[in-house]
Formats: structure tokens, sequence, C-alpha cells
């Protein structure tokens, strides 16, 4: 016993000193391909970070980052649990078919708070509507596994709807997305096309606009996509989803994106940027990913203007709505600073203003009281 004692220690230090012989040896990567995140950088020495201790909280980070194989070790880890009876892997549950569900949203704080700024920023504005996209776990219910945590998104749609409802429209689309397949990516939080589609054909409703049909898109579909989810899971055999592009027929729109950090803005003759197809992260195909402010300005038969204030389910959302206005401008509270939305809507002559949120945003992101 003391030997085979022995011999496992031996092993163990001869694996942990190659280990660390290899972290200092290989070239270290800058961006990780599967978690879809920039890595963490040497960081700097000084006696002030050694001091308040973030020196070593950065080592640790940087140790982590760039362990040797360590989407291997990622990997490896997330299947044991798997294997041992546990069902989800960090906020990720392991559904049915491949797919990857973000576990349930909490209401907390920020959610509470968030609420009152909508309230408040709605008594001062006129043609308000609200889309809040539900989660992809309380959607596709039927493909989460047997054990899961319950999804609060109707009580909480429901909380919006009734202190919302007096001054703002509120659109519900969870009715007629539970109704419908493929409307969420297996490997991603965000809905597909399609799901964005049905989204736009139900804003319609209030609205006051006809929906496109569907034989008017030209719809290009790419295989190969991992999304947000399989980043976070480590279930690194999971397979991708396919990517659609819905190109509407004869509508030519003019893309210009403005940031604060860029010294002039971005021109683009098409609402898809088709170079992210070949990159690792290729949702920024959609209007490019996040930015401050992004304008449309499309031959639609339409002399209307509309301000979408919104997160990144917008980004899909936009080319449907581009057919039913002339101009559109979306901002995305988290970069647009210089100003508040009230000021930008002084400075603007919108027909109409349209909020689009997944309710994760709504119960995490602090930037909604940039409205002010």
């Amino acid at each position: 016993m003391k030997k085979t004692n022995l011999l496992i220690s031996i092993l163990f230090c001869l694996f942990f000193a190659g280990m660390m012989f290899l972290f200092f040896i290989m070239p270290k990567q800058e961006f990780s391909q599967n978690e879809k995140r920039v890595l963490e950088e040497m960081p700097k020495f000084s006696l002030e970070s050694l001091a308040d201790g973030s020196w070593f909280s950065k080592m640790d980070t940087y140790f982590s980052d760039h362990f040797f194989a360590r989407d291997f070790w990622v990997g490896l880890h997330s299947y044991i649990k798997q294997s041992v009876g546990l069902n989800a892997t960090g906020d990720i549950y392991k559904g049915e078919d491949n797919w990857l569900l973000e576990k349930p949203i909490t209401q907390n704080s920020t959610w509470t708070e968030n609420i009152q700024i909508l309230e408040k920023f709605a008594e001062s504005h006129d043609n308000i509507y609200f889309m809040a996209v539900p989660t992809k776990g309380y959607i596709m219910e039927d493909k989460l596994p047997k054990l899961h945590d319950n999804y609060p998104d109707a009580q909480l749609l429901n909380q919006l709807k009734s202190l919302l409802s007096e001054e703002v429209s509120f659109i519900d689309v969870s009715g007629v997305l539970s109704e419908n397949t493929d409307v969420y990516y297996k490997t991603d939080h965000h809905w597909t096309s399609k799901g964005a589609y049905i989204a736009y054909s139900k804003a319609g409703e209030q609205m006051g606009f006809t929906p496109t049909p569907q034989t008017e898109y030209d719809i290009e579909n790419y295989d190969g996509f991992y999304g947000t989810s399989y980043s976070k899971s480590g279930l690194w055999a999971t397979p991708p989803d396919t990517i659609s592009l819905w190109k509407q027929q004869n509508l030519n729109v003019n893309v210009t994106i403005t940031d604060e950090n860029r010294p002039f803005p971005i021109e683009y003759d098409s609402m898809f940027f088709t170079d992210h197809l070949d990159e690792a992260d290729k949702y920024p195909v959609f209007l490019d990913g996040n930015h401050a402010l992004v304008n449309l300005k499309s031959n639609a038969d339409s002399d209307k203007k509309l301000l979408i204030i919104r997160d990144s389910f917008a980004h899909c959302l936009a080319p449907f709505l581009a057919s039913e206005y002339s101009e559109i401008d979306l901002i995305d509270l988290r970069y647009f600073k210089k100003q508040t939305a009230s000021e930008l809507i002084e400075q603007n002559n919108y027909d109409d203003i349209l909020f689009v949120y997944g309710l994760d945003t709504l119960a995490t992101d602090r930037s909604l009281q940039w409205l002010k």
C-alpha cells in the first residue's frame, strides 16, 4: 500500500511539473475560439498592484486562461459532471437533442430599478412599444432536462404588462414563439431569424403595419454557428447550429455605425456583415454586433422614423422592421453614453419608440439609467 501511495504521489508530482513546464514553453493564445472571449494578458507588476492584491488576482486568471490544453480540461470537467448525473455545467442545462439552455433568471433589485426607470420614462414620451423576449428555457420547456429550476418568465412578463400597460403598448411574443419551432438556437441564447420574423409579424398587429410575407425573402443558410450557450457549457462535442440570413427582395438599406471611441462613423450598404461568418463569433453578421448607435436608411414605402432602444435581440429583428420605416436608429445604452436617450429623442422626430430587451438583460443590466 505504501509503495502504491508513493507511486501515485510521484506520478502526480511529475504530471504537475510537466504541466507547469508546458505552461511556460508553449505559446499563449490571445483569444479562445470555444469560449469566444479575449484571454487574460500577463499582468504588469507594480508595488501598488501588489499591495492591493490585484496583481495576484490577475495572475491567477492568467494562469487559468493559459493552462496547457485548457479547452480539453474544461470540456473533460463538463462531461464528467454529466456522467455523474449533474445536468448543468455552470449556468447551462444540457437538454434533449443537444439543446443547451441557460438556467432561469431571478427577480432582483436590478429588475425592480429597471422597471421603475421604464415607468418614469413612459410618462414623458408617446408612441412607446415594448417587446420583452422570454428566455430560451421558458419557450423550449420540452427540451429541458427532467430536473431543473422553474422559469419565472410568465410572472415577470405579467408584471411588466401590468406596470407599463397604461403608457406603453406591450408586445407579447411569448405565445407565438411557443407555438413554433426553430425559434431559438440550440447553442446560443438568441432567437433565430425565424424567431425574429415571428416577433416582427406579431409587432405589426400593434404597430400598424402588415408584415412582409415570407415568400418575399431570400434565405441564405450558413453552417458552423456556435453561440454563447455553447461557450459557457464546456460541452465541446455539441453539434453547431445553422445561422440564416433573411434578405428581403428589392429592399436596399444603407447602414451607418457610430461609436464613441471612433473618430468617424462606419458606412455599409447592407444590414448583413458577412465577413463575420468566417469568424469564431458569427452573430455579429447582423448589424456588425454591439454598437452605440446604428442608423438604417431604406427605400421602404414609408416616411416614418423609428427609434429602437435595445439589447442584442434587436440585431436580427431590425432588418425586418427596415421595410416598415424609411429610417431607424438603434441605440444600445451600454455604449450610448455621450447623451441620454431622452436628449436624442428631443433632437429627432421619431414616430415610434420600440424597446427590445431580453428578460435576462432587464434582470441584470443597469444601463437603462441612461434613458433619463
